[in-house]
């Protein structure tokens, strides 16, 4: 994931991470919201400078996520697709990320 300085409007990305997690449990969500998109577009926005990579977190207004697909595929409403959020989280070091996480995949039908 980088630290980014985005525009004041989101350039189409996703909310993913705990930002999309809080949006979907009780949790709460991270001081700077979290943003998926493909890795591809990420280099490509960087590069036709569509958003500035923070020099370290303490400068950053956004983190982003560079996922290996196109979260747009699965996700909709503005927020990756639940399965995917689940699968991004499961290793978080916060146990209360985990639990919420966990609690995504009893919410789904299958």
């Amino acid at each position: 994931s980088y630290w980014a300085l985005l525009p004041a409007s989101n350039p189409g990305l996703l909310i993913a991470g705990t930002t999309a997690l809080s949006r979907v449990t009780m949790l709460g969500g991270d001081s700077l919201p979290t943003y998926a998109c493909r890795d591809a577009e990420w280099r490509r926005m960087v590069q036709a400078n569509r958003v500035q990579v923070a020099a370290h977190p303490g400068e950053a207004t956004d983190r982003i996520e560079c996922w290996r697909y196109d979260p747009r595929i699965l996700g909709g409403e503005g927020v990756v697709d639940r399965f995917s959020l689940y699968l991004s989280l499961v290793d978080h070091p916060d146990e209360r990320v985990r639990l919420a996480a966990e609690s995504l995949l009893e919410s789904m039908s299958w």
